[in-house]
């Protein structure tokens, strides 16, 4: 998934974050290719051809990082709250709070069998 980012140094391109997905971080799009970078951290031209470094900054669980072109710090979306790091993602394996030991459906031999403790 891509987020726009609008700056005025970069009017006309088209500047986005692709966010982060299991195995890979959040990557810098220009103009729908995926600019070169190390340790998110790029450097780019604008419009004007000047060199602006732009970094991703991450907290490494949130998936959207927040963008910093030159000294100025843009939020893409607001942070987690510390209860929606705690409660994990919303409807995970399709129901909330799934747990094969106690959903009911087994009997106890085949939870023993399985090396679950009861």
């Amino acid at each position: 998934m891509e987020m726009p980012i609008q700056q005025e140094a970069f009017t006309g391109r088209r500047l986005a974050i692709r966010i982060a997905g299991l195995f890979k971080g959040p990557r810098l799009i220009i103009d729908g290719a995926e600019a070169k970078g190390r340790r998110q951290r790029y450097t780019v031209r604008d419009n004007s051809g000047k060199e602006v470094i732009i970094r991703l900054r991450t907290n490494h669980v949130d998936p959207i990082p927040k963008v910093e072109i030159g000294a100025k710090v843009i939020e893409l979306a607001r942070r987690l709250r510390w209860y929606e790091y705690v409660d994990g993602p919303p409807d995970s394996f399709g129901v909330r709070g799934w747990r094969p030991w106690s959903s009911g459906r087994t009997s106890s031999r085949t939870v023993q069998r399985s090396g679950i403790p009861l």
